[in-house]
């Protein structure tokens, strides 16, 4: 984190190359600027953050209950998390406090991101010692450097990619919201009961909530292809910035005939978009 106390100052400069540097700087450590954030607001919520962080380090956070009787997760694993989300996305979380506790993330989680205050990110895991420990890890750091970011329907798909099961990478965005697969359940076992006392055009009708489930998250992974096409074809590493990008960014770009005119369009009037252009450039990757 020496680096981001070095670059903190940029944020507000007047230099647009001492800007970009910053930005570059928080973004690859994990600290993503909002969307619709400020250089000022970020600065501020950065500068928030790290005197926190010192004080955790130093045993005088105000939020020390919160993670009291938990275990410090060692770095060898905090590491090993840290190298699969630069694999995927180009940033390095590290620097997120996480802890192992079993009462903090409950009976049926295996991790979990706290969200103190709105600005400082805590996590928690049930074990820690395994690879699978370090992929949870790994999976609530994306979670955690999408804290500024507003809600999303993607909110578990960037997450899970980092995992190593094809099934959590397939359907695990479909488990986003607890009501998704609910309904869809409800949907399916109505649909067999009304084909059982012999109603089938009823049994039908309560199908649809299960097909318009299924059907909207297909339309959804569609859209990601085709964003990720494109950016490929673009010449720019696709993942690292679909990543970065909000929902709405991610439509418009799908929708756009000429994505690498959109981006260039994009960086004229966003700091943010103008260090995606030259990061995420494969060229100079």
């Amino acid at each position: 984190m020496k680096s981001v106390y070095c670059h903190i100052q940029g944020l507000v400069s007047d230099n647009e190359r001492e800007v970009a540097d910053a930005l570059d700087c928080m973004d690859s450590c994990g600290i993503l600027i909002g969307p619709n954030e400020s250089l000022v607001n970020f600065r501020k919520r950065i500068e928030k953050l790290l005197r926190e962080l010192d004080e955790i380090r130093g045993g005088t956070s105000r939020f020390r209950d919160i993670y009291a009787g938990a275990d410090y997760i060692e770095e060898n694993l905090r590491s090993a998390a840290a190298d699969m989300v630069w694999n995927f996305y180009k940033f390095r979380p590290d620097w997120i406090p996480a802890w192992v506790s079993k009462k903090h993330t409950g009976v049926f989680s295996e991790g979990i991101l706290y969200e103190i205050d709105g600005f400082l990110p805590a996590i928690f895991l049930q074990r820690g010692g395994t690879l699978r420990s370090a992929e949870i890890l790994a999976h609530e750091m994306c979670h955690a450097a999408k804290m500024p970011y507003p809600d999303s329907v993607y909110e578990e798909w960037f997450p899970r990619y980092v995992e190593s099961s094809k099934f959590r990478r397939i359907f695990g965005n479909f488990f986003r919201r607890w009501q998704i697969p609910a309904l869809a359940i409800a949907s399916l076992v109505a649909c067999a009961v009304l084909f059982i006392l012999g109603m089938p055009v009823f049994g039908i009708l309560a199908l649809v909530p299960a097909a318009a489930l299924i059907l909207r998250e297909i339309a959804l992974r569609e859209r990601l292809l085709r964003v990720r096409n494109m950016l490929c074809k673009s010449g720019y590493d696709p993942l690292p910035i679909m990543f970065r990008m909000d929902d709405n960014e991610l439509s418009l770009l799908a929708k756009s005939r000429n994505p690498k005119q959109w981006i260039e369009d994009m960086s004229k009037s966003s700091y943010r978009w103008k260090m995606y252009k030259i990061k995420f450039a494969k060229r100079q990757s």
